[in-house]
Protein backbone atom coordinates (compact mmCIF):
# COMPACT_ATOMS: atom_id res chain seq x y z
CA UNK A 1 0.00 0.00 0.00
CA UNK A 2 1.23 3.47 -0.87
CA UNK A 3 0.39 6.32 1.49
CA UNK A 4 0.37 10.12 1.26
CA UNK A 5 0.24 12.76 3.96
CA UNK A 6 -2.20 15.66 3.86
CA UNK A 7 -0.24 18.83 4.68
CA UNK A 8 -1.63 21.60 6.95
CA UNK A 9 -2.85 23.61 3.93
CA UNK A 10 -4.26 20.37 2.41
CA UNK A 11 -1.90 19.64 -0.50
CA UNK A 12 -1.34 15.95 -1.13
CA UNK A 13 1.89 14.69 -2.71
CA UNK A 14 1.35 11.79 -5.09
CA UNK A 15 4.18 9.29 -4.52
CA UNK A 16 6.66 8.80 -7.37
CA UNK A 17 5.73 5.14 -7.92
CA UNK A 18 2.06 6.09 -8.34
CA UNK A 19 2.90 9.01 -10.67
CA UNK A 20 4.97 6.69 -12.84
CA UNK A 21 2.42 3.88 -12.87
CA UNK A 22 -0.44 6.19 -13.91
CA UNK A 23 1.65 8.63 -15.97
CA UNK A 24 0.70 11.66 -13.84
CA UNK A 25 2.58 14.72 -15.05
CA UNK A 26 3.18 18.22 -13.59
CA UNK A 27 0.32 20.58 -14.40
CA UNK A 28 -2.07 17.73 -15.17
CA UNK A 29 -5.57 18.35 -13.84
CA UNK A 30 -7.18 15.69 -11.68
CA UNK A 31 -10.78 15.37 -10.59
CA UNK A 32 -11.54 14.30 -7.03
CA UNK A 33 -14.78 12.34 -6.80
CA UNK A 34 -16.48 10.25 -4.14
CA UNK A 35 -16.84 6.58 -5.05
CA UNK A 36 -18.37 4.09 -2.64
CA UNK A 37 -17.73 6.51 0.23
CA UNK A 38 -14.03 7.02 -0.58
CA UNK A 39 -12.19 9.78 -2.46
CA UNK A 40 -10.90 8.85 -5.92
CA UNK A 41 -8.63 10.84 -8.22
CA UNK A 42 -9.26 10.69 -11.96
CA UNK A 43 -7.48 12.52 -14.76
CA UNK A 44 -9.34 15.27 -16.57
CA UNK A 45 -8.71 14.41 -20.20
CA UNK A 46 -8.16 16.92 -22.99
CA UNK A 47 -10.35 16.49 -26.10
CA UNK A 48 -7.44 15.09 -28.13
CA UNK A 49 -6.94 12.38 -25.49
CA UNK A 50 -10.51 11.17 -26.04
CA UNK A 51 -9.86 10.05 -29.63
CA UNK A 52 -10.23 6.29 -29.85
CA UNK A 53 -11.50 5.89 -26.29
CA UNK A 54 -14.70 4.12 -27.38
CA UNK A 55 -14.39 0.42 -28.14
CA UNK A 56 -17.16 0.56 -30.76
CA UNK A 57 -18.08 3.24 -33.28
CA UNK A 58 -20.86 5.65 -32.26
CA UNK A 59 -23.15 4.63 -35.13
CA UNK A 60 -24.51 1.48 -33.41
CA UNK A 61 -24.90 3.42 -30.17
CA UNK A 62 -27.08 5.95 -31.96
CA UNK A 63 -29.35 3.18 -33.25
CA UNK A 64 -28.49 3.82 -36.89
CA UNK A 65 -26.92 1.41 -39.29
CA UNK A 66 -23.90 2.56 -41.23
CA UNK A 67 -25.99 2.22 -44.42
CA UNK A 68 -28.58 4.72 -43.21
CA UNK A 69 -25.81 7.12 -42.20
CA UNK A 70 -24.21 6.71 -45.62
CA UNK A 71 -27.57 7.39 -47.29
CA UNK A 72 -28.12 10.46 -45.10
CA UNK A 73 -24.64 11.71 -45.95
CA UNK A 74 -25.27 11.19 -49.68
CA UNK A 75 -28.62 12.99 -49.57
CA UNK A 76 -27.35 15.91 -47.53
CA UNK A 77 -24.10 16.47 -49.42
CA UNK A 78 -24.95 15.25 -52.90
CA UNK A 79 -22.04 12.76 -52.69
CA UNK A 80 -22.49 9.02 -52.92
CA UNK A 81 -20.50 7.01 -50.37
Amino acid sequence: MTASLVSPKYPIVIPKEVRRKFNVTPGQRLSLIAKDGYPELRPILKPEQLIGILAEPLVPLLGRSSDSCRLYHSASTGHSG
